[in-house]
């Protein structure tokens, strides 16, 4: 009986436990940070229900880990406002492994240079919330960080060398006002980055080689701002499916590297300062390929030397050459699909 007593409370702590029920101390920060923040309780439907009377791990867009202690807090689109100061209860949620802020309202307000308090950090999203000013350095502190979306804000300045971030699979800065050149950063730590997006930024400079040469480098989107230079052949190491580079001042010929992506799917170069003859014929083994286009650049496409078999041409769904000086409009009677 003994036994069987001590065996009964042990599951019964155990029980306890792996339901991590809300740490007294962890309910009082979500409740102070309540307070503290501005939103508006007919657009929230998580912050509006937090209250006394339940366990916070249910609360909405909270979750714990197995001991009760906060570790995701999801507040995107609460009709938050105003500003968070480096003194918010946010940075004292120390086991936070993933924050979502988006689609709130912090217009004229900078982000916060707290966020290295947060070491767990995994995913951070700070997207569509009008912050302005620079991307605090100490974001770039956050070691264990995997995804980080900062898009469709308001920031400046330069990009920080996020080259302690080694665990970094997505960087989005897209939609910012973000300048300066790419090649000072170092890029070589991040071997497990699989999507760059910079894309609508006033970057310039030339883009560096070794952007193209990250491992594990799937997305590539660098389209609407203000490289020039030329881009010299490399070597093709990774899986790159998915490359933006329109709407720059990027010259010289395309690199035939680019044509060496076995399952790229989409290739964006139009609106650049590409010239030379291109040799139509380089595409004809990509048959993942869906999306090219040329356009407005200053290009001559070559399209002798095709295969006469049909079969081996991708199968489009857009190809774009406007202003191309085209030699000889491309066999694409089997282009079911093309817009």
């Amino acid at each position: 009986m003994a036994i069987s007593s001590l065996l009964s409370v042990f599951f019964f702590f155990f029980i306890i436990f792996v339901d991590g029920q809300c740490l007294d101390h962890q309910k009082k920060l979500l409740l102070d940070l309540k307070i503290e923040l501005v939103f508006n309780s007919t657009l929230s439907r998580n912050l509006v229900t937090w209250n006394l009377t339940h366990d916070c791990c249910k609360w909405g867009g909270v979750e714990c880990d197995g001991f009760g202690r906060v570790v995701s807090l999801d507040l995107t689109s609460e009709g938050i406002s105003g500003r968070m100061g480096g003194t918010s209860t946010l940075f004292r949620l120390t086991y936070l492994s993933e924050l979502d802020l988006s689609s709130n309202d912090f217009t004229k307000s900078e982000i916060p240079n707290q966020f290295h308090r947060l070491t767990n950090l995994r995913d951070l999203d700070l997207s569509g919330c009008g912050f302005i000013g620079s991307i605090p350095p100490t974001v770039s502190n956050l070691t264990n960080l995997v995804y980080l979306d900062l898009s469709r804000n308001s920031l400046t300045g330069s990009l920080p060398s996020f080259h302690l971030c080694s665990q970094l699979k997505t960087i989005d800065l897209r939609d910012n006002h973000i300048t300066g050149s790419l090649s000072y950063l170092d890029f070589g730590s991040l071997t497990n980055l699989s999507s760059i997006l910079l894309d609508q930024n006033s970057l310039n400079g030339s883009i560096p080689h070794h952007l193209f040469l990250l491992p594990s480098l799937r997305m590539l989107i660098l389209s609407n701002n203000q490289f020039i230079g030329q881009i010299e052949e490399f070597p093709v190491v990774n899986d790159l499916q998915w490359m933006d580079l329109s709407n720059n001042r990027i010259h010289g010929p395309i690199p035939i590297s680019f044509f060496r992506f076995q399952n790229i799917s989409f290739l964006w170069l139009s609106d650049n300062l590409f010239d030379g003859t291109f040799q139509l014929r380089n595409i004809q083994s990509l048959s993942k390929l869906t999306h090219l286009s040329l356009s407005y650049n200053k290009l001559s496409i070559d399209t002798t030397n095709l295969s006469s078999n049909s079969d081996r041409f991708p199968q489009f769904d857009t190809l774009l050459l406007a202003f191309c000086n085209l030699y000889e409009f491309p066999y694409l009677e089997n282009q079911s699909s093309l817009a």
